[in-house]
């Protein structure tokens, strides 16, 4: 398989961040060697349970009295890595924090900005995980993306087309330019929207402020009335607290922000649901990131937004079509 390389480096800093924060599930196929494995029968041995099964049979690691995985050691290492070998821990350890991809040009390799060395960009050259990626490629299935057009209201958008775009949008964030306004540019004659730029920018403001309510759990939004004020001229007044004046700025301010934009397009992660959807979701990361990073500071405010508004959270599906559908209201 033909790999394809974000610009981002890698390489683990033994922060302990994926081994103590997140649930991590078990293959089934690799249920029965875990529990052989000597480690784990020396916790059997102290009574303690490395393994919980859910009321749907899945399987997931149980962290011990301090939060942490069972099997991380004191220098931040796996034990199960140290002892037995990469191979020797479930999948979802071995593979973060790569996503992989399908497309027409191969497998797109992405980095999660939850991990501490991507957020920092520290690593090595790619050749150095070649061989892991490669595993990883052969022994799994991965979601095929780009081989069919994505449905844009009436505008089918191919692949080739696509791939134009997200040249141009990553071309003008690297010249500090706004990426809403270069998306814009390519929406707005492809969709037929009848929509200013300065409709579009007060769109994606009111959107951004949305998702801060959603993500502090203040309730839900009609997007459906969002639409209609924008369209009819009105301003829309929403009741959530904390929301800053909203501000759609170029990224050149913040590199971090700036090479998160990035990356967001290069692992081609628009065409895992509403790509529309999935779009005005990275639109409005930027002004996520740009609210949170004041009182969180930038790499928390990535992380964050990377966490629960883009990369890791599987219930947004929702969310999506809704700002999909706010928008189609301007075709």
């Amino acid at each position: 398989m033909n790999l394809l390389f974000p610009r981002q480096h890698y390489a683990c800093l033994q922060c302990g961040k994926s081994c103590g924060d997140w649930r991590i599930w078990v293959e089934p196929q690799a249920i029965e060697g875990l529990r052989r494995h000597p480690l784990a029968l020396e916790l059997k041995v102290r009574n303690e349970t490395f393994l919980e099964s859910t009321s749907d049979g899945w399987h997931h690691l149980v962290h011990d009295a301090q939060g942490r995985c069972h099997f991380l050691q004191g220098d931040q290492l796996c034990g199960l890595h140290a002892t037995s070998g990469w191979l020797a821990k479930p999948r979802a350890c071995r593979q973060f924090p790569f996503f992989l991809i399908q497309t027409p040009d191969g497998i797109q390799v992405g980095l999660s900005f939850r991990c501490t060395a991507v957020l920092q960009d520290h690593g090595r050259d790619w050749g150095d995980h070649q061989a892991e990626l490669q595993q990883l490629v052969e022994t799994g299935s991965y979601a095929k993306v780009g081989f069919r057009p994505a449905q844009l209201g009436n505008f089918a958008l191919d692949w080739t087309t696509y791939k134009n775009w997200e040249a141009s949008w990553i071309a003008s964030i690297e010249r500090g330019d706004s990426l809403a306004q270069a998306v814009y540019d390519h929406l707005a004659p492809a969709l037929g929207l009848f929509l200013d730029s300065l409709t579009w920018a007060s769109l994606l403001q009111h959107l951004g402020r949305t998702a801060v309510a959603f993500l502090e759990g203040e309730g839900p939004v009609d997007l459906q009335q969002i639409g209609q004020a924008l369209q009819s001229g009105q301003a829309f007044l929403g009741k959530q607290r904390g929301w800053l004046q909203p501000h759609l700025q170029p990224v050149q301010h913040d590199p971090l922000l700036q090479r998160y934009l990035i990356h967001a397009l290069e692992r081609k992660s628009l065409w895992l649901g509403d790509w529309l959807g999935r779009l005005l979701m990275l639109l409005v990361a930027q002004y996520l990131v740009e609210f949170y990073a004041p009182p969180l500071g930038w790499e928390k405010a990535v992380e964050l937004v990377e966490g629960e508004w883009r990369a890791h959270r599987d219930d947004l599906a929702e969310v999506e079509q809704g700002f999909a559908q706010t928008l189609l209201q301007f075709t």
